[in-house]
This record gives structure tokens, C-alpha cells and sequence, in this order.
């Protein structure tokens, strides 16, 4: 036990120092050259494979955060997070892999979180991380992100809903599509945020139908703005809103028709709040 505590106290990760006067540790230590990163991912690495302690393996994890484009690093978090008992420090190391950028190692534990994970919060930051990587448009991240889409927490949908807006796709999955008409409000909306990102044509229909259906004003604006990115064939729907009672979807429809995509700027960013142990 001793090694472990000074080694992560000696790494200078103040998160740490608090992790261990929570635990009642006091004890003589020393300090290492801040210089020394490779010791400093090599400690870290094996505190998070081989501590007992949850509380520090999930500082370990967050302070491997700032190597994660190392491949010692980045396989110590992906190993974490498929394998640890602890729900906080899955969490936290999938969060850490949002750092990895295009390491295919952190590519598949995310995904795999994605898809098996038991916990609605490792896979909600998964969704996030994994859309933040690089903004990576392969197959697997768009399969994962299709699959969060039928999750049943509200939350990992949304999320997915906005990942697929996020990551530079140039057609609409179906799943997404499909999301135009998810039961929850923020998940059509952030759907039809991404509708208007990805500029798919081949969701007009949907999107047609989604917005007769819909009740909820927002949403319906939403929805109105993704057919603004949808060019010529969306022409016929945003026709049909220049008669609408809400002043503000026929401001965008006029917009469009004047060949704007929407009378302003539309960002949904999704920053998720940065865990600390």
C-alpha cells in the first residue's frame, strides 16, 4: 500500500493529496522531477490496473487524461474501462479516452461501453467521448451511436442524437432519422439538429411527417430549421409553412426560400461537465 500512495501523491495530482486525507493516510513523502512524464504514465497506468482502492484508481484514471494520445496511457483507460468493478472509475476513464483522439484502442473500448456496459452514466460519457475524438465518421462509430439512439435512458439517446450531428457524416443514419419522433423532447430536437448538420436529403419525408405530427413548439422549430439544410427537395414542405400561424417558423421558412439555411446561428455544442475525483 505504501508504494502506491506515494507513488500517486508523487506525481503532484492534488486531486490525489484529497483521495488520501479521505483515507486517513499520513506519511512521509518524497518528490519526483514533474519533468519525468514517462515514469508518471507508467505509475499511473499501474496504480489503475493494480489499486484497490476505487477512489484512487479513478484519480489514476483522470490524471492519465493528459496522456491519453499515449498508447501506454490510452490502453491503461481502455482496460479500465472494460474490465473495472467500479462504476466511477469506468466513468472516468471513458471521459479520460475523449483525450485519446484517434487511437483505435480507445475507439473500441468506447464502443463496447456503448453497446454492454451496464451503467446509464459510463454509457452516457462513452457516447460523448466518443463522438469528441476526433470526430471520426468510421463504421463502428456510427454502428455505436446508431445503437444508442434505441437506448432506453432519454439522456444516452439525446446524446447519440447529437454525436451523429457531430462527427462530419454526410448521410443520415436510419436510426436517426427515426429519432424524429422519439417520445422525448430534447431527443427529437437534438435529432433534428443533426438532421440539419448531416443536410441529408433523403430525410425530407421524415422530417415532413415528424412535423405535422408534432405538438411541441419548440421541437417544431427544431425541425423546420434541419429542412432548411436539405436544399431543392425540402422546397415543397417549407412551402407549406409560409401559411403557419407561429411567426417564427415562417420567419425560417422565408429565410430558406432566400436561400439561407436558417435566419441564425443554430450551435448545439454538448461540452460534458469534466468529472473530478
Amino acid at each position: 500500500m505504501k508504494s502506491t500512495v506515494i507513488s500517486a501523491v508523487e506525481m503532484g495530482l492534488g486531486a490525489a493529496s484529497r483521495a488520501l486525507k479521505d483515507l486517513n493516510v499520513d506519511m512521509s513523502l518524497g518528490v519526483i522531477s514533474a519533468s519525468d512524464t514517462s515514469e508518471r504514465r507508467a505509475l499511473l497506468a499501474t496504480i489503475l490496473k493494480t489499486e484497490s482502492s476505487s477512489e484512487l484508481r479513478r484519480v489514476a484514471a483522470w490524471g492519465l487524461s493528459k496522456f491519453a494520445r499515449d498508447p501506454v496511457a490510452a490502453e491503461a483507460l481502455a482496460n479500465a474501462l472494460r474490465r473495472d468493478t467500479s462504476e466511477a472509475v469506468r466513468e472516468m476513464s471513458a471521459w479520460a479516452l475523449q483525450s485519446a483522439r484517434r487511437q483505435s484502442v480507445a475507439t473500441a473500448s468506447l464502443v463496447s461501453a456503448i453497446r454492454r456496459d451496464n451503467s446509464s452514466i459510463v454509457r452516457l460519457t462513452a457516447v460523448w467521448s466518443l463522438a469528441s475524438t476526433g470526430h471520426r465518421s468510421d463504421s463502428a462509430t456510427v454502428s455505436a451511436l446508431a445503437f444508442a439512439l434505441k437506448d432506453s435512458d432519454a439522456r444516452i439517446r439525446e446524446m447519440a442524437a447529437w454525436a451523429l450531428g457531430s462527427i462530419s457524416l454526410r448521410t443520415a443514419p436510419s436510426e436517426l432519422v427515426a429519432a424524429t419522433e422519439d417520445s422525448n423532447n430534447d431527443v427529437r430536437i437534438s435529432s433534428a439538429w443533426a438532421l440539419y448538420e448531416i443536410g441529408d436529403a433523403s430525410a425530407v419525408d421524415a422530417l415532413d411527417t415528424a412535423l405535422r405530427n408534432e405538438k411541441v413548439k419548440e421541437v417544431q422549430l427544431a425541425q423546420v430549421r434541419a429542412l432548411t439544410s436539405l436544399g431543392e427537395p425540402a422546397i415543397a414542405v417549407i412551402k407549406r409553412l409560409l401559411d403557419d400561424p407561429n411567426p417564427e417558423i415562417k420567419t425560417v421558412a422565408v429565410n430558406a426560400l432566400a436561400g439561407s439555411r436558417a435566419n441564425k446561428a443554430w450551435p448545439r455544442p454538448r461540452p460534458l461537465p469534466r468529472p473530478f475525483p
